[in-house]
């Protein structure tokens, strides 16, 4: 779950930069 839960906080984190 942990593989996840970083994938999740990776993805997040890049779309935010993608955004600004």
């Amino acid at each position: 779950m942990s593989q996840m839960t970083l994938s999740l906080a990776g993805w997040s984190v890049t779309e935010c930069r993608l955004k600004f």
